[in-house]
């Protein structure tokens, strides 16, 4: 199970403390892949972690992206609430509720794209430094 409680590491064991030399670099690329490698699966849950907490954290400092996420969930709430019915009315177009779900499915992912896109650069950015 990816999600697994027993694979998150202590934060005195992800931090180093109490090693003699956490942090070092291996001087040599053989031993500094293998050192990589290694500390990918034994700490990948809590740098899944860190990387949603910095995600979630720049996600909120954005004011463009907290607008965009309210103006998508009120398009969700609207499409919803129009299709109880089980049809959806756009002028003299009937459209059933499968498809205006599927519809907005394909518009939600492009405009999550869109609004997510630099913070995710940024999470993946920022998350790398503080996780070598």
């Amino acid at each position: 199970n990816l999600f697994n409680r027993q694979h998150l590491r202590s934060f005195t064991l992800f931090f180093g403390m109490g090693e003699e030399r956490p942090f070092y670099v291996e001087k040599s690329p053989v031993l500094l892949t293998a050192r990589l490698k290694h500390n990918v699966k034994f700490f990948y849950l809590n740098y899944m972690i860190v990387f949603a907490i910095l995600f979630v954290l720049t996600m909120i400092t954005s004011f463009t992206t907290m607008i965009g996420l309210v103006c998508l969930g009120g398009a969700w709430l609207y499409v919803i609430k129009a299709s109880e019915g089980g049809t959806l009315s756009l002028g003299a177009i009937q459209i059933s509720q499968k498809i205006a779900t599927i519809g907005m499915s394909g518009l939600s992912v492009l405009v999550l794209f869109w609004l997510l896109s630099n913070i995710f650069w940024w999470t993946i950015g920022s998350g790398g430094f503080l996780c070598t």
